[in-house]
């Protein structure tokens, strides 16, 4: 099941409907039912029956689900680290979008570009090759959060991450492996 969060409606569009189909009109209730899916969530199949006098339908619907969502103002080349002022928001049909779309600025700025784009591209995950901001080997800072205290150690990036990454680190006082996310170039935290 999943839950549609937009503030404009669903809108539905019924797709080849046979014209030359005589059905009686429904003296009784009209009854629908979901019957599945063609392709995706966009393209599903609705049975529509009548119990007076008795007859079933299945159709064909194209539903629009619209949302908010980053696209590129102007034409990108490839590699860019897409800066504010490159994007923009608009109204989107992200019913067809299967692998996903980004609603605000923050949830890309630490990305790069795979490839060049064209202006009001609807930017979506598989555009975006991560930034490396914590290598194998190099020595970080950590950052240890809690609500008493914060404090700030140096580490050993055990493997490699780019924002938002969980990330093996050695602390190199204790000697410990801890995890913690990739919070910026050279620097990650320890949340708790």
């Amino acid at each position: 099941q999943q839950h549609y969060d937009s503030p404009y409606p669903v809108t539905f569009e019924l797709k080849n409907i046979n014209r030359t189909l005589k059905l009686k009109d429904c003296t009784g209730n009209l009854h629908t039912q979901f019957a599945g899916l063609k392709k995706n969530i966009a393209k599903p199949l609705i049975k529509v029956s009548c119990a007076k006098p008795r007859w079933s339908i299945t159709l064909a619907v194209r539903v629009y689900l619209y949302k908010d969502v980053l696209t590129l103002k102007q034409a990108t080349p490839k590699n860019t680290l897409l800066q504010i002022t490159e994007v923009q928001i608009s109204k989107q049909d992200v019913s067809l979008l299967r692998k996903g779309y980004f609603e605000n600025y923050q949830q890309i700025k630490q990305f790069q570009l795979k490839r060049a784009l064209a202006a009001n591209t609807i930017l979506t995950p598989n555009h975006f090759k991560k930034n490396i901001m914590v290598k194998v080997g190099q020595v970080i800072t950590i950052e240890n959060n809690s609500p008493l205290l914060r404090v700030k150690m140096t580490g050993k990036a055990l493997n490699n991450g780019g924002y938002g990454d969980i990330v093996k680190v050695k602390n190199l006082s204790s000697g410990k492996i801890i995890q913690a996310t990739v919070i910026q170039n050279g620097m990650v935290k320890v949340f708790q």
